[in-house]
């Protein structure tokens, strides 16, 4: 325990990992205002004049205008919207057009359509009617939407199954074995969905790219624990000394692992904690498939809250943190030189990223294999998540995500013993 306490303490005192963790600290609570700073809203006040809003004050009208639409999405409550609108349409035409709108009606408009717009965008994006808004906000005159029966709202959750159906046979035409698995996953979502207005995808990214820092600053700071001293001679002298072998090895690891463990759990929670906060904890009862400013997206077979799929990312992106860093001290167990290992590393973390730009957007084996298959541009877990994602193996396929986690969990036992065993070959050199 001794030497445990002093491996942390010799890590700490080192001025590169107090600025890394300072700034992992800093870019978790830059990066989580980052998504609310590109909301926006305009609407007239009570005198006609045209009112602007932006970040929290834009996200607070919206979240408070919209409140109607919170809770469950039923068929009903789509029917109802449904009716509302087309009443609106049929008794105001001149809406439709957005031409000649007075100020009364303008007013009717924001009082009686603006509540339901979330609901109007579901129906509208999901049916695929193509959107002509007059204005950036509460001003929705769908053509299609006249032409829709509410009846049709009825069968609304049988059409979303039946757009996954279409989608995933379309994908995966020679494959009916994944599109079995598909279905299956869909039907064990939990329905009807819930919706809280207010969280985006913008979020999400937000947290998908600060998990993808995260891994980097700390394999930066994992580079040298033994390529150092072996450019320094140091290891030479500590070998020597009565635990300076096997055991030298896993307090170094096990040091390691502890402050990245509490530096990524504080900065992790602290981040979620804050986009919580400004978007508002009611809104990670979400369903995850309504996230996608309010359409809904039968791709997405996860059966999960906002709430559920913060915490999956969370631990998806401790989990490639240590597979990443468990990959780092083996080429720093295996190489000398601490210039080679930061550029081997860094390769190998971002390979993921570059092999889908190499094979053209797909998802394959080898790049959710890697141990930072999980973090990336584009190529992130909730990425994955957000997908009809299947990796194929014969006759059959097996979704990617759990592909992605297995393989982290699986690479950092094996490349801790390849650590171990590259770092006393290097031993008895």
């Amino acid at each position: 325990m001794r030497f445990f306490r002093l491996e942390i303490k010799r890590i700490l005192s080192s001025l590169r990992t107090k600025i890394i963790f300072s700034i992992i600290l800093l870019l978790s609570v830059l990066m989580a205002y980052s998504p609310i700073r590109k909301e926006e809203v305009s609407y007239q006040d009570s005198h006609g004049k045209l009112v602007e809003l932006t970040g929290r004050e834009a996200l607070q009208y919206k979240k408070k205008i919209q409140r109607p639409s919170n809770k469950e999405l039923t068929s009903a409550k789509l029917k109802k919207a449904l009716t509302i609108f087309q009443d609106f349409q049929r008794k105001y035409p001149e809406t439709r057009k957005g031409e000649n709108i007075t100020k009364n009606v303008a007013e009717l408009q924001q009082k009686k359509i603006s509540p339901i717009v979330p609901l109007l965008s579901i129906i509208e994006m999901f049916i695929n009617i193509p959107k002509q808004p007059n204005s950036d906000f509460g001003d929705y005159s769908y053509d299609g939407l006249t032409l829709m029966k509410p009846q049709d709202m009825d069968s609304f959750y049988t059409f979303y199954s039946q757009q996954l159906r279409q989608q995933i046979s379309q994908r995966y035409k020679s494959a009916p074995k994944i599109q079995k698995k598909a279905m299956k996953m869909n039907a064990k979502i939990k329905k009807p969905f819930q919706l809280y207005a207010g969280y985006t995808n913008a979020a999400f990214d937000s947290f998908s790219e600060f998990i993808f820092l995260l891994v980097v600053l700390c394999l930066i700071i994992a580079v040298p624990t033994f390529s150092h001293e072996y450019e320094t001679g140091t290891d030479a002298i500590l070998r020597c000394t009565k635990k300076g072998r096997s055991f030298f090895v896993f307090t170094k690891i096990s040091a390691l692992f502890f402050l990245f463990f509490l530096v990524s759990v504080f900065s992790l929670g602290l981040h979620l904690l804050i986009l919580n906060v400004l978007f508002g904890f009611d809104c990670c009862k979400t369903s995850i498939q309504l996230v996608s400013s309010f359409s809904v997206n039968p791709t997405v077979l996860l059966n999960s809250t906002v709430g559920g799929t913060q915490i999956i990312l969370a631990i998806g992106g401790m989990l490639t943190l240590f597979a990443t860093i468990s990959l780092t001290l083996f080429f720093s167990a295996r190489f000398k030189n601490s210039l080679t290992v930061l550029v081997i590393s860094l390769a190998a973390c971002f390979f993921p990223t570059l092999g889908r730009t190499l094979f053209d957007g797909q998802v394959n084996w080898l790049i959710c294999l890697f141990p930072s298959a999980g973090v990336g541009s584009g190529n992130s877990l909730y990425r994955q998540l957000m997908d009809l994602n299947f990796l194929r193996l014969g006759s059959t396929g097996f979704f990617s995500p759990y592909v992605i986690l297995l393989a982290a969990v699986l690479a950092i036992p094996i490349f801790l013993f390849l650590t171990v065993r590259s770092y006393n070959k290097h031993q008895a050199n």
